[in-house]
């Protein structure tokens, strides 16, 4: 049986308050992310840590709570969170613009199989 319209509301506030506790506990803030080098693996891995955490608690009570609206409440501010934090670490303080993640060129591709002692099998 699901909760009660008023009170799924306020549980689902209440839940996307705990979301955002749980991501300002466990990550930099966001000004620290936005001014650190861009693509951070240190930075990944909290926000990683903090999405996964805050949405173990949402999908938990969501079904404790049987209610939908609760899950779509919650999971909405973790996915807001973890864009954000993920945006951030791309940004280059330098330029004030995203870089993407950077791809190796063929060749390098070629010297990293190479130094890792890989041999590939003719076809």
């Amino acid at each position: 049986m699901a909760l009660p319209s008023d009170k799924s509301l306020l549980v689902g506030l209440a839940l996307a308050g705990g979301v955002f506790a749980i991501h300002q506990n466990l990550t930099p803030s966001l000004a620290d992310v936005r001014v650190a080098e861009p693509q951070d693996p240190d930075v990944d891995s909290a926000e990683r840590t903090a999405t996964l955490v805050g949405s173990a608690l949402v999908t938990s009570v969501a079904l404790m709570a049987r209610d939908a609206t609760v899950f779509v409440l919650g999971e909405t501010v973790v996915l807001a969170m973890a864009w954000t934090y993920r945006h951030a670490n791309l940004v280059d303080p330098r330029t004030g613009g995203v870089n993407p993640p950077a791809v190796p060129e063929s060749d390098q591709v070629a010297d990293m199989v190479a130094d890792e002692g890989v041999v590939g099998y003719a076809s």
